[in-house]
């Protein structure tokens, strides 16, 4: 969740940058110091909670693999 909070600051940050001082140089600084790296971090984090979400959820796919086995062997 939190990296969907600095991906959204991020796009705020330029559409603040565009919309309202419409100055080149600006612009490029808003990119380059706030919204790039707020882009970056925010990707990060959402790509650490999925891998984490994705181990947790094999998990109980083989918890689950494993119990059915076990039914279908003692019946």
């Amino acid at each position: 969740m939190i990296g969907y909070i600095f991906t959204l600051i991020g796009v705020a940050a330029v559409i603040l940058a565009v919309t309202v001082f419409r100055d080149d140089t600006v612009i490029k600084w808003v990119l380059a110091c706030s919204s790039f790296p707020l882009f970056v971090i925010g990707a990060f984090i959402k790509f650490k909670t999925l891998v984490e979400m994705r181990k947790e959820m094999d998990e109980k796919v083989a918890e689950a693999a494993k119990k059915k086995d076990e039914e279908a062997k003692s019946k």
